[in-house]
């Protein structure tokens, strides 16, 4: 418990400088909000592999493992669907990119790195 309100002051005082108090309180909104039965918060995280700024996002989540709980949900990606009739005469093989249902319904702009809190408080980036 010390140790998480060490963190939030450093996290409040790291942020504040920066202007950026509001992203700061919104944190601890979802923090104190949505605590598992661990008594961490409980966190659905939607990321990609390939996306640097959700990498950015990762390195934090695991950094804080014992304060945080997450489950991790690959949002972005490429599926092979079948051809249509009108492009059985292309050569060309198709591939789509697709969005996570559940990304696009928290972050309709589909944006990853995408946290969601128990409550369903969405901090984006």
């Amino acid at each position: 418990m010390a140790s998480q309100t060490l963190s939030r002051i450093h996290l409040s005082k790291s942020l504040t400088p920066l202007g950026c108090r509001a992203l700061s309180t919104s944190i601890e909104n979802a923090i104190s909000t949505s605590k598992s039965s661990s008594g961490n918060p409980k966190l659905t995280y939607y990321s990609a592999w390939f996306c640097p700024f959700a990498h950015r996002t990762t390195l934090a989540l695991e950094r804080h493992k014992g304060h945080v709980t997450y489950e991790w949900v690959e949002a972005l990606g490429w599926e092979k669907r079948a051809k249509t009739k009108e492009e059985i005469a292309t050569k060309h093989e198709n591939w789509y990119h697709f969005k996570h249902p559940d990304l696009m319904k928290h972050n309709p702009l589909g944006m990853v790195p995408t946290i969601v809190d128990g409550s369903q408080n969405v901090i984006t980036e």
